[in-house]
């Protein structure tokens, strides 16, 4: 039988987490960078596809959602995922994913269609159709008044009321089902989708009979869709790696949350990245020189892309030169594993990179999973791909002190 369960994520960091999410449930699961083939995901219970449409423009959001949905139509998933980010930041011109629900939809001919509106799991609360969310600071905001989410730089979260942020959109405003009335029918329509609340773990589980019920059904939400119809599973305690070299960090996340992260991850080399410099071949080679040498010297690395406020480059094609940066560095041998912050930075990246799958090892906080990327051609990488959001402060440090662990002196071919 083919997998029932499929989700498209619009980045890696989340497509990663729902990875985790159904892999600790027990499920079979495989990441692809493109949709795999019938006989490649033969025997799997999920798979996932990890996209970077949540940088994207309508035009190539579109083409892209299209594509995929017309590759998935002959796997016939009951559950097809729409993987967006928890606190549901989206834009009418950038990475717009009422337009990814329509345009899977389309392809696919699933008409039913769901919003799964929190994650209690992970912080993220929907009440009377209004999203909550957890900060760094263990606060609980309306996420329009939330400290990083009101301010994004690239899609600031200016209202709370999910059917009118949908509808603003430019999506049909969905029908809604309120914490009270999760035990009745769903109302469910083929003109629009319905608006499910989320406050409790058992809200996540009355969602689930929802959506089973209801298959084939097209849902957008967090990884709380996954823990819905796969069910929530306590997190995998990750075994200790022992590196044959060290860690090449990548911070290309703009949020506070990361910024501090970075600040205080004293066991790196911290190099910081003028986003000029990554335009300018010479000083490309330079930084990239100058990482490739501390590696070799048997320290932890951390690359960290300075302020970009300003920038008259688009956050995509910062992405994309990161990328670059990142895969020459890794092109000489001297990292035994990789570990990214930042949705789009992680995509294009892994895209860069090009692994055939990547694999669920274990958890390291809530949000952060370690990885593996499993390549055709060579050895296969441990990786952290974490949101600018997620992550305890002393995220990097504790990742190489407790987790991806080097032993300076020990280096290994």
């Amino acid at each position: 039988m083919p997998p029932a369960y499929v989700f498209v994520a619009d980045d890696f960091t989340g497509a990663t987490d729902t990875l985790a999410t159904l892999a600790r449930a027990g499920r079979s699961v495989r990441l692809f960078l493109d949709v795999p083939s019938p006989d490649e995901v033969q025997g799997l219970d999920a798979f996932g596809i990890a996209t970077g449409a949540r940088a994207l423009d309508n035009e190539r959001l579109d083409a892209l959602m299209e594509r995929i949905g017309n590759r998935l139509a002959p796997h016939r998933p009951d559950i097809l995922h729409l993987k967006i980010c928890s606190t549901f930041d989206s834009s009418p011109t950038t990475g717009n994913f009422a337009r990814s629900m329509a345009a899977l939809s389309r392809a696919t001919g699933i008409a039913r269609q769901a919003i799964v509106g929190g994650q209690p799991s992970l912080g993220r609360y929907c009440i009377f159709g209004h999203l909550f969310a957890r900060a760094a600071d263990g606060g609980v905001h309306r996420i329009d008044r939330h400290p990083v989410m009101r301010v994004h730089p690239v899609t600031p979260m200016t209202e709370s009321d999910l059917a009118l942020h949908f509808a603003g959109l430019g999506g049909a405003r969905p029908a809604r089902v309120d914490h009270s009335s999760l035990n009745a029918d769903a109302p469910w329509s083929e003109s629009g989708p319905v608006l499910f609340d989320a406050l409790e773990a058992d809200d996540i589980e009355r969602i689930g009979r929802h959506l089973r019920r209801a298959a084939p059904v097209l849902a957008a939400g967090a990884s709380s869709v996954a823990e819905a119809v796969m069910g929530a599973a306590a997190p995998r305690p990750v075994a200790r790696q022992r590196l044959r070299a060290p860690v090449l960090a990548f911070a290309g996340s703009r949020s506070a949350v990361s910024a501090e992260q970075v600040a205080r991850a004293g066991a790196f080399a911290r190099l910081p990245v003028p986003p000029r410099s990554l335009l300018d071949p010479t000083e490309h080679r330079t930084i990239g020189a100058e990482a490739a040498a501390a590696l070799a010297s048997g320290q932890h690395v951390l690359l960290s892309l300075e302020d970009t406020t300003g920038d008259a480059n688009a956050p995509h094609e910062l992405a994309r030169l990161s990328a670059d940066l990142v895969s020459d560095i890794l092109g000489g041998g001297d990292a035994g594993a990789l570990l990214v912050a930042g949705g789009d930075t992680s995509s294009a990246i892994l895209r860069r990179l090009a692994p055939h799958a990547i694999a669920y090892e274990g958890d390291i906080d809530p949000g952060v999973s370690l990885c593996r990327a499993d390549f055709e051609d060579a050895p296969s990488l441990p990786i952290v791909l974490k949101g600018g959001q997620v992550g305890k402060l002393s995220l990097f440090d504790d990742i190489v002190g407790q987790v991806l662990c080097f032993a300076p002196g020990r280096k290994t071919q």
